[in-house]
């Protein structure tokens, strides 16, 4: 399941949203779950930049000494061609 969203916040600056989810078939309570929120402001036409937080959880990591969560924070120069 993933669902996205991007709203506008003024006409330079956008900020996102999004949420992703996998489950194993043969066992439902095993997912990992990524979730994401953005700020992303022009800085010119078709330039941007970008700073985003991205956190990824796994239910049932492969072993003990995996941790469940994840976190990264992301800085992009967006080019738009």
């Amino acid at each position: 399941a993933i669902t996205a969203l991007v709203q506008t916040i003024t006409g330079t600056t956008t900020l996102t949203q999004s949420v992703s989810a996998l489950w194993k078939t043969s066992d439902f309570g095993d997912s990992l779950v990524n979730t994401g929120v953005g700020l992303a402001m022009a800085v010119s036409s078709r330039t941007q930049f970008k700073i985003e937080l991205q956190d990824s959880y796994k239910n049932k990591p492969p072993n003990a000494k995996t941790k469940k969560n994840d976190l990264a924070t992301i800085l992009a120069l967006v080019f738009k061609l």
